[in-house]
């Protein structure tokens, strides 16, 4: 009704100098919207009714999260995911294709980190409508995937189209890229009228900076061009781990989430996060990182560096916290330049300093919902952003808050990563499983930086709960798998 009322009333929808607006405008960009929304909901509608589970959630999860408009400060596009999510399920259990979900140890600590956000914002007094909105985004982001990913996917097999799906639309986000970075406004703008929350809000110098080396695209992901740097580089990774394991399409057979011409497809993912991401820490130090655990993997055939990637925050957390490193605030403005980033680095290390002392007068709990992330606005006084996902996380919910979400996530991955065997870590049924543990594990390392939180992990998070689950009580499938005569 809010769209229905900005359109009658001529709204002014595009508050940027950059594009032109008025009632004419206005109403193209809700019949955009509205349309792009039905179409994509009809579309996730037959795939559910057609497709096998598998793919069918992974194509709501993945496709939802990449191509729907981001717009509220709980999108509708987080709704319509969890709806089609659970509609997915209903149908799966109403026709026996997916087998009943049967909760187990590993899923307690995603439970409880609900709990202990609700507890925050009753201690905190937070009104009842604050507690209702912060405890329904934590349901829609990260529980109801989850449990999606629980319910639907079950060996290390599985997981291959939720990859393949990754991949799919990176190579579909590709041309994309490249035609916004040549643009202004946006995408997202252009066609619905209102831009992402980007670091043009924050930096206006980078309106100048168009075009490949110089702007990130932010295309329709939460967190703009932070998100799709990371979710770009995740595609590349897992494209090239299923090539290694031919854990997609011919099951016998490499090439990658592509049967035909993988390379190329990897080619032109590599030169888009080459190009678009040049001037970002995390698409670069993402595909860094995993490439070096995928090439150590292979050579050595070990698990190791999966397991230590899961190492990389707590540690990190526990050098911060323990005051084993302080910031070097005269360091800030005459350190060697890393390509524009060392001032944005020891921001974020004060602000991480200013977090850590505000969160002594409130160890357990936190804050609840009166942090805010908003630039120069988060309730406190000398912070003026909150970057990192691990200290919004502390400042909301405490470090009880902190200690089960870091157990959400290492609990389940831990199991995955020992449920594959390092002999089979690049094969065709074992790989998918491997590869997704790997990028949600990155996107663990990534809590460091940045906030950015999204179906797409949850459910592969879920998914490794339970692969894990399957693996320790039922060993024997390992067996099973090791005598396919494909290895």
């Amino acid at each position: 009704m809010v769209w229905v009322g900005a359109l009658c009333a001529g709204w002014e929808f595009s508050p940027s100098p950059h594009f032109p607006s008025g009632c004419i405008l206005a109403a193209m960009h809700v019949v955009i919207f509205y349309l792009v929304n039905a179409l994509w909901l009809a579309g996730m509608i037959l795939a559910i009714l057609r497709l096998r589970p598998t793919l069918a959630c992974s194509l709501i999860a993945v496709s939802g999260y990449g191509l729907l408009p981001v717009l509220g400060p709980l999108p509708l596009k987080a709704w319509l995911i969890a709806l089609l999510l659970v509609a997915a399920l209903v149908w799966g259990w109403t026709q026996k294709k997916i087998p009943k979900l049967k909760l187990a140890w590993w899923d307690l600590p995603m439970l409880a980190w609900a709990i202990a956000i609700l507890a925050s914002e009753i201690s905190n007094d937070r009104p009842v409508g604050a507690m209702i909105q912060v405890e329904l985004s934590h349901l829609l982001t990260w529980v109801i995937p989850y449990l999606a990913g629980r319910a639907v996917f079950r060996r290390p097999a599985d997981l291959r189209d939720l990859a393949s799906a990754i991949v799919w639309l990176m190579v579909f986000l590709a041309p994309l890229s490249i035609f916004e970075s040549l643009v202004h406004p946006p995408l997202h703008q252009l066609l619905y009228g209102q831009p992402l929350l980007t670091v043009e809000s924050l930096y206006p110098l980078i309106l100048n900076k168009w075009g490949p080396l110089a702007y990130r695209p932010s295309l329709f992901f939460d967190g703009a061009q932070i998100a799709s740097s990371f979710f770009f580089a995740a595609g590349v990774l897992l494209q090239l781990w299923l090539m290694l394991g031919g854990g997609s399409g011919n099951r016998k057979q490499g090439g990658g989430a592509f049967r035909r011409r993988p390379w190329d497809v990897t080619a032109l993912l590599l030169l888009t996060v080459a190009l678009f991401n040049a001037r970002a820490f995390v698409g670069l130090g993402i595909f860094a990182i995993g490439s070096f655990v995928i090439l150590g993997s292979l050579i050595l055939r070990t698990r190791f560096f999966m397991l230590a990637l899961l190492l990389v925050l707590p540690v990190y957390v526990g050098i911060r916290a323990g005051g084993y490193y302080k910031t070097p605030f005269l360091v800030g403005d005459t350190a060697p330049d890393i390509l524009g980033k060392n001032r944005s680095l020891f921001d974020r290390l004060f602000q991480e300093d200013m977090i850590l002392q505000y969160v002594k007068q409130r160890p357990v709990l936190g804050y609840g919902s009166s942090v805010r992330m908003e630039w120069k606005n988060t309730g406190f006084a000398y912070l003026d952003f909150i970057d990192g996902y691990w200290d919004w996380t502390l400042m909301r919910t405490g470090w009880l808050g902190l200690v089960l979400a870091c157990q959400s996530i290492i609990c389940p991955l831990v199991g995955a990563m020992l449920a594959v065997s390092r002999r089979r870590l690049f094969v065709h049924d074992s790989a998918p499983g491997a590869a997704i543990a790997v990028v949600v594990a990155l996107h663990f390392v990534d809590w460091i930086f940045n906030p950015n939180i999204n179906v797409v992990w949850a459910m592969g998070l879920g998914a490794a709960a339970s692969v894990a689950v399957l693996f320790y009580q039922a060993p024997e499938v390992e067996v099973e798998e090791a005598s396919d005569p494909a290895s």
